[in-house]
C-alpha cells in the first residue's frame, strides 16, 4: 500500500513526511496561540490591553500628567546640580556638641549597673519618669453562694 502512495503522487511516503508537516504546522499553531495568550496577560490595569501597555512603555511616561507640588513653574530639578554648603555654627557650638556626643557615646558603651542611682530627668520635663509601671487593681472577692441557693437576677 505504501509503493501505491508513492506512485500516485499524494505525498505520504514511508518515511513519515507527513507526520514532520503536521508536527512543525502544529508546532506554528501552538506557538501563534501562546504568543497571543502572553500578549492578553501584558496588561497593568483591567482596562489597559497590550496596545496600550506598549504604547506606555515605547512613550514619555511623564506625559499627560501633573507636574508635582512646587514645581509648576521651573520643570522638574537638575539632578546634576550641588547645592550650596550648609552654614557652619560657631567653633565653640560645635566643639560643646562634639563633647556631648563624646560623652554619650562612652556612657553607651559601659554596663549598666544593678541599683545605681537614676540619672536626673532632662531639661524641660515637668516630672520625673517613674521607674515601675503601676500596680494592677485588685479584684474585690465574688461573694459565697450556697448551694441550692436562687442567684439573682439583675
Amino acid at each position: 500500500m505504501i509503493r501505491c502512495a508513492e506512485r500516485d503522487g499524494s505525498g505520504i511516503d514511508g518515511n513519515g513526511r507527513a507526520g514532520r508537516h503536521q508536527a512543525a504546522t502544529a508546532a506554528r499553531l501552538g506557538l501563534a496561540l501562546g504568543a497571543m495568550l502572553s500578549l492578553g496577560a501584558c496588561v497593568g490595569s483591567p482596562a489597559e490591553g497590550p496596545f496600550e501597555f506598549f504604547d506606555a512603555v515605547t512613550n514619555d511616561p511623564l506625559q499627560g500628567r501633573e507636574p508635582p507640588p512646587g514645581l509648576d513653574a521651573e520643570g522638574y530639578p537638575n539632578l546634576a546640580s550641588v547645592p550650596p554648603l550648609p552654614v557652619r555654627g560657631a567653633p565653640s557650638v560645635r566643639e560643646e556638641l562634639t563633647r556631648a556626643l563624646a560623652d554619650a557615646r562612652s556612657q553607651s558603651q559601659s554596663p549598666i549597673i544593678p541599683g545605681a542611682p537614676v540619672p536626673p530627668p532632662p531639661a524641660g520635663t515637668d516630672s520625673p519618669v517613674p521607674l515601675n509601671p503601676p500596680a494592677p487593681p485588685r479584684l474585690a472577692a465574688a461573694p459565697r453562694v450556697a448551694p441550692g441557693t436562687a442567684l439573682p437576677v439583675p
